[in-house]
């Protein structure tokens, strides 16, 4: 089989069951169908909207991934009424994935204990550890390596609650900046997926072809019995070029570590994210319709005008704004293209029209206006974009809901603190995404820079001291090296020494003054931009 590491959009989060011997009241989070068995193949008896209290009594017939339905309440006050009853069926279920436990039928939360094994409450942040593995939840007559499986998901576990018991004692706005940066994402290591993936192969290989348009194949109730045992720890299956494999679900993880109170800025910015799909590119093309994309874009939008410009809040979602929107613009992937080859390079009817849809569901947004603006440009040279046009439409997209600064006010601030923080960084023969570039300071008081920027295998890269020369210019020792495929022959061009950067006239960018390409006569414009742009 393939291994694929899909890198995804954040990372993190939510225990689903507490075993209990006592009656357990829980409370829906998300709207989820109640079914007549323990099994997403049973059939739906109703749904439960978010905000319905359900019992399960003893907590018998419930496990890590079901909660029987004894008694429901669709409304807090109204009063439990006995499932079987309402149902007229003799069990019901409800996934445990979309429940919370609480203390009564008012929807008290649960009070906190003693009793770490299970949650551990942190100084505003409250973290769910995902319950051990049992072997006779695994059970599934042979389906899969029943062994394997339990040994694979201890590991997976462990390494899990390790990381997420680091958020106990940690200030909110810091747990919450490192949950969406992925500081920790590299202790869910492939390995370990892997080997949770290996023991339940042949299962992946069934699930796979369940996949395929017209497909008769089905999963049997102990294959779906072990997706769902998976789901509950977090691992959900994809596929990627007909391979099959297992991925950490990051909208379930991510919500293991919960805030209490809530960070505003956080939530808003989780809720965005977990509408929208993990994996947004697979096969060398995109899985979702331009019109689709267009829309998660003026979401973003909507989303950053809502947070300073300076905050990572910001930064990130700007990242994910500039995924879609530069995508429906401008995507050179192979299997999706913007401008094909195979129509002479000319945008397709279908894409305009799609394009088309955004501006007038979206009417008043910004990225609105820019698609009009393309399509305009486009229609006017026969359904083809002109390298300039593209230069300047990547160009106002990159300083898109940015607020404008007087001259005045720009003038007030040190250069130093100017220069201080992240910035967007860019060479102008790379078409993708803006990249970073990070001054810090270094613990002998002076100033530092590293930045990259990177596309399709294209790059540059600076790193160096920083000298201040005045308030326009500032000077790099380090060294600077380009990667471009039509310049040079397509290999890394290196060089060191001395780089000053340098902002002229009313422009929001320090540009490189020693523009010309040691490897290649043309000339680099390499930016390092103002901060909140």
């Amino acid at each position: 089989m393939k291994r694929f590491w899909i890198a995804l959009c954040g990372v993190l989060g939510m225990a689903l069951y507490v075993g209990t011997a006592h009656a357990a009241f829980w409370q829906v989070v998300r709207d989820t169908p109640i079914r007549e068995d323990a099994s997403t193949d049973a059939k739906r008896l109703d749904t439960a909207r978010k905000g319905w209290i359900v019992n399960d009594m003893t907590g018998s017939g419930s496990s890590p991934q079901w909660i029987k339905v004894v008694e429901v309440q669709k409304h807090i006050g109204d009063g439990m009424a006995y499932a079987h009853l309402v149902y007229r069926t003799p069990d019901a279920y409800i996934s445990a994935a979309d429940v919370v436990q609480v203390e009564d039928e008012n929807g008290t939360p649960l009070k906190t204990t003693g009793n770490t094994s299970d949650a551990t409450a942190a100084q505003g942040v409250r973290v769910e550890l995902m319950p051990a593995p049992k072997a006779e939840d695994i059970a599934s007559n042979g389906a899969v390596d029943e062994a394997a499986l339990k040994t694979a998901l201890d590991v997976w576990v462990q390494n899990c609650n390790t990381v997420l018991s680091k958020y106990e004692g940690m200030e909110s706005n810091k747990a919450a900046i490192e949950v969406l940066a992925g500081t920790d994402y590299a202790t869910f290591t492939s390995k370990d997926i892997h080997a949770v993936e290996d023991s339940v192969i042949q299962l992946l290989d069934r699930w796979a072809k369940t996949q395929y348009v017209g497909s008769q194949a089905s999963l049997s109730t102990d294959d779906q019995k072990i997706f769902d045992v998976l789901a509950s720890y977090c691992l959900i299956p994809g596929i990627v070029e007909g391979s099959p494999f297992l991925m950490a679900d990051l909208i379930t993880l991510r919500k293991k570590v919960i805030f209490d109170p809530p960070v505003a800025a956080y939530t808003a910015y989780v809720n965005l994210l977990d509408t929208q799909p993990q994996i947004v590119f697979s096969d060398g093309g995109c899985r979702h319709s331009v019109k689709e994309m267009g829309t998660w874009a003026t979401q973003w939008e909507q989303y950053l005008k809502t947070v300073p410009a300076d905050s990572f809040y910001f930064i990130e979602g700007k990242k994910r704004y500039l995924e879609f929107a530069t995508y429906i613009l401008f995507s050179d992937l192979p299997n999706t293209p913007a401008f094909p080859d195979y129509n002479n390079g000319k945008m397709e009817n279908e894409w305009l029209e799609e394009l088309e849809s955004v501006t007038l569901e979206n009417p008043g947004t910004e990225t609105a206006a820019i698609i009009a603006e393309f399509l305009k440009k486009v229609k006017a040279n026969g359904n083809k974009l002109a390298p300039l046009d593209k230069k300047v439409l990547l160009t106002k997209l990159n300083v898109l809901l940015v607020p404008q600064t007087t001259a005045s006010a720009t003038k007030s601030i040190p250069m130093e603190e100017k220069l201080l923080g992240k910035h967007m960084f860019s060479l102008q023969w790379i078409e993708g995404p803006m990249g970073e570039a990070v001054v810090s300071r270094t613990e002998t008081g002076g100033l530092r820079i590293d930045a990259r920027q990177e596309h399709k295998g294209d790059f540059v890269t600076l790193n160096g001291d920083v000298r201040i020369l005045d308030d326009k210019n500032f000077v790099v020792t380090g060294v600077l090296v380009t990667r471009v495929s039509h310049i040079a022959g397509g290999k890394p061009c290196p060089r060191s020494g001395e780089f000053t950067f340098r902002v002229t006239k009313n422009r929001k960018y320090w540009r490189l003054q020693q523009m010309d390409n040691p490897c290649d006569p043309v000339v680099d414009y390499v930016d390092v931009y103002f901060k909140g742009l």
